[in-house]
């Protein structure tokens, strides 16, 4: 599973010698490390042969960049890889990559707890960061998708509905706490008023998460129409 930042036509030509370079490889020789390998050895030879010869690529104008999710069905592991042109690297808990990785890797940590957290948690963390991201980084924008690599090796979208979940819950937590922030810094607000501003930011929050369940109450045929594709789940908004 590929997710892909920089040059377009560049990065689709790397996952191609990607894609390539692992399908020579016999069954047997596709243990996690022995991936990992092809996968150095394929943007190596990308890079000799086409990426490092382009004049754009020596001022800066070019580069490719990729997150690279990978199951091995001889050790059952799961990898995530971060490259950088020929540089390859596992990413042990998260990364971020693209115009938004600065903001990113700001918002990550103040969330993020552990690499074993739930996927559920996991997803509205990622959607938060996909959020804030999109809205405040000129060159970020469009819908959001999340692409879940399981344990078994089966990938599959993760549903319009929790993608529409967790954007409302992001939306209603930074009201709240933006609230909450002006008026706890403030030392001449009073115990009577701070506790109204808790009782809003609990409020704003109660209030979003009752219309989601509201929502989820409604006969699927009313909201959406499900899609199966390759066993890809998706979710499109009815018109």
């Amino acid at each position: 599973m590929f997710a892909l930042t920089g040059s377009v036509p560049y990065c689709h030509m790397a996952v191609e010698h990607c894609r390539r370079e692992l399908a020579s490889n016999a069954p047997g020789k596709m243990s996690s490390s022995e991936m990992m390998i092809s996968v150095e050895e394929a943007l190596e030879g990308f890079c000799q042969d086409h990426l490092y010869k382009h004049p754009a690529f020596e001022r800066g104008d070019i580069s490719v960049q990729m997150l690279i999710g990978t199951w091995s069905h001889l050790d059952k592991m799961l990898t995530l890889l971060a490259t950088r042109e020929n540089a390859v690297n596992v990413v042990r808990d998260y990364e971020c990559l693209g115009a938004g990785q600065f903001l990113a890797h700001y918002l990550v940590p103040t969330m993020f707890r552990h690499s074993s957290m739930p996927q559920d948690d996991a997803t509205n963390i990622a959607l938060h960061v996909l959020k804030e991201t999109k809205e405040y980084v000129d060159t970020c924008g469009g819908g959001s998708q999340l692409i879940v690599l399981g344990t078994d090796g089966k990938f599959r979208n993760v549903g319009y509905a929790a993608l529409r979940r967790g954007e409302i819950m992001s939306e209603a937590f930074k009201e709240a706490i933006r609230r909450l922030l002006v008026w706890s810094a403030d030392l001449n607000t009073t115990e009577e008023h701070l506790k109204r501003e808790f009782d809003m930011a609990l409020r704003i929050i109660k209030s979003s998460r009752e219309q989601l369940r509201k929502d989820n109450q409604m006969p699927a045929s009313e909201t959406f129409t499900k899609l199966d594709e390759a066993n890809l789940e998706r979710w499109i908004i009815r018109s």
